[in-house]
């Protein structure tokens, strides 16, 4: 790589002639004399071919839109991870080698499940919090009705 850098084959886009033909490099293939000579790197002569620089070129617009149309989901089954620690302690998940099941979806019938899958999530979490507030309540009914000393945890 440094044989390259050091050789000074880079060139600056003002130091390059777009209509010369000389150039740098010792290992480009010479143009023949003969007029008649015609090849991928020697353009026939009698055609009137002026490339043009990439540089120069103006930028074409192009669409850069990537669309989707289908989605698939492929199920794994929960292992023990081995790869990481985590960070509340206990056993790391992983994924099983191979998928169990594979579903397909459109767009709109993805975007459905994913809806019907978070709202689950979210009456879940709702009823984890209604019983921890039930149980909160009743520690603090208990307390109430039974006091306890501060030396020992023993109703007075």
């Amino acid at each position: 790589m440094d044989a390259f850098t050091g050789s000074g084959l880079k060139r600056k886009f003002d130091d390059v002639d777009v209509g010369s033909s000389v150039s740098n490099s010792d290992d480009e293939i010479s143009s023949s004399d003969s007029a008649d000579s015609c090849d991928s790197l020697n353009p026939p002569t009698t055609a009137s071919f002026t490339p043009t620089s990439i540089l120069k070129r103006q930028k074409q617009l192009r669409r850069k839109n990537v669309r989707f149309d289908q989605v698939t989901v492929y199920y794994f089954a929960r292992r023990q991870g081995f790869t990481s620690v985590p960070s509340q302690g206990g056993s790391s998940l992983g994924m099983a080698q191979r998928h169990n099941s594979v579903r397909s979806y459109t767009l709109c019938e993805f975007a459905q499940e994913q809806e019907v899958n978070h709202r689950e999530i979210l009456r879940e979490h709702l009823k984890e919090e209604k019983l921890h507030a039930k149980k909160m309540k009743r520690a603090k009914i208990v307390k109430l009705h039974f006091p306890c000393t501060e030396d020992d945890d023993r109703p007075v």
